[in-house]
């Protein structure tokens, strides 16, 4: 039957509405923990993909502490209604392949006994594409996948993981991100529009085309950290 041009919005779940309820009491310990390190860095950044901005959500700042990465990744988990559900995380490389690695060990070791292992899948970059190992398709191939990563600034790179799962018969079920950017655009593939999305906090920062770049056009080297 037409629905004439309205959009579906899927019913929310009760477990999703009650977590969604709980998220400011869920998601505290973690802001306390991201306010005393120095994530956020102002300066003039390349942030790949041919964009510039004036300030970088620095990803190292939370890896270097692996204490810190492991309660963020509990937090994700406590905040995905569908994490249950995946048979695999996987994440980009650097940070949301640590961060993915993290995840599905807690997930492993919370799940009953006897149950499968949660499996980890890092997504490597190569011309500015994403491909899996040889090794990991085994782990994407008919698998549900929750796919995660620790900076969302536009999307772009969500979007291209999903992307290269699907092509090696993969179905993402969830995404997650310690940070995302408000002013980006979050999830450009409708695909993944329709699935749970889970964020710890959010962040504000602009980007321009680096041709554009007014920093560069000024002469300012780009900051090294």
């Amino acid at each position: 039957m037409p629905n004439n041009g309205v959009q579906v919005v899927p019913q929310k779940t009760m477990q999703q509405v009650r977590r969604e309820a709980r998220r400011e009491e869920l998601v505290k310990p973690a802001l306390e923990l991201l306010a005393t390190h120095r994530i956020a860095l102002k300066g003039h950044f390349d942030l790949g993909h041919g964009q510039h901005s004036d300030q970088y959500m620095n990803p190292h700042a939370i890896l270097d502490t692996p204490p810190l990465v492991w309660q963020l990744a509990q937090c994700l988990i406590d905040l995905s209604v569908d994490a249950s559900e995946a048979d695999t995380v996987a994440g980009p490389m650097m940070g949301g392949a640590f961060l993915a690695y993290v995840i599905a060990g807690i997930l492993s070791g919370q799940s009953r006994p006897g149950a499968p292992v949660t499996r980890f899948v890092p997504l490597q970059e190569v011309n500015n594409e994403f491909t899996i190992r040889t090794h990991y398709l085994q782990f994407v191939h008919g698998k549900r996948i929750w796919l995660v990563d620790d900076v969302c600034r536009t999307g772009q790179t969500l979007s291209l993981c999903a992307a290269t799962i699907e092509e090696a018969g993969g179905r993402v079920v969830a995404t997650g991100v310690i940070l995302q950017n408000e002013k980006g655009i979050l999830i450009r593939d409708p695909a993944l529009k329709a699935i749970h999305h889970a964020f710890v906090d959010t962040f504000s920062a602009g980007s321009v085309d680096s041709d554009k770049c007014p920093q560069c056009q000024a002469g300012v080297p780009l900051t090294q950290f």
